[in-house]
């Protein structure tokens, strides 16, 4: 005789894997495949350049933003965890309060914007910051001084 499972055992699995299946497939899409993953020193040789507007905050640990590349719209998530890696330092106070718009530089990928860097050491209060940060960031491309766990102040000084 062949022994088949109920229909609530089996309901008992699905309650328990399905939100499993949800946290890993989280993990894999901001962990794993994060911004902080060295797959994106390729973006910060190569990548364009954008204002992004980013909307957070420090209890959320979380800043989702959006820019435009090409005449099309995108959005991203940016944690308090990857700005630490990104700059190597602690990030105290980086995301805005609950309901604020803060522009800050985005570096994306030209053949694929979806992957894209906030940077938000890199705040944009008008278009002169943001050809400054460009300037710059063309000129450590340069002179090859890019690094993924390094503020540009930091890395201007080297």
């Amino acid at each position: 005789y062949s022994v088949m499972p109920s229909k609530a055992f089996l309901k008992a699995v699905l309650r328990v894997l399905a939100p499993i299946a949800f946290f890993i497939v989280i993990y894999i899409k901001y962990v794993v495949i994060s911004p902080s993953h060295p797959k994106y020193q390729g973006i910060m040789q190569t990548g364009r350049f954008a204002i992004g507007q980013g909307q957070g905050s420090d209890d959320r640990r979380l800043m989702q933003y959006r820019f435009e590349a090409d005449g099309r719209r995108y959005t991203g998530n940016w944690t308090k965890d990857d700005n630490e890696w990104m700059t190597g330092r602690k990030s105290t106070g980086f995301l805005s309060e609950p309901g604020d718009l803060q522009d800050f530089l985005v570096i994306y990928d030209p053949d694929d914007p979806k992957r894209s860097l906030l940077r938000c050491d890199c705040p944009i209060g008008d278009s002169v910051d943001f050809r400054y940060y460009v300037q710059n960031f063309e000129k450590l491309r340069l002179q090859g001084h890019i690094e993924l766990k390094n503020s540009l102040t930091e890395m201007m000084v080297k």
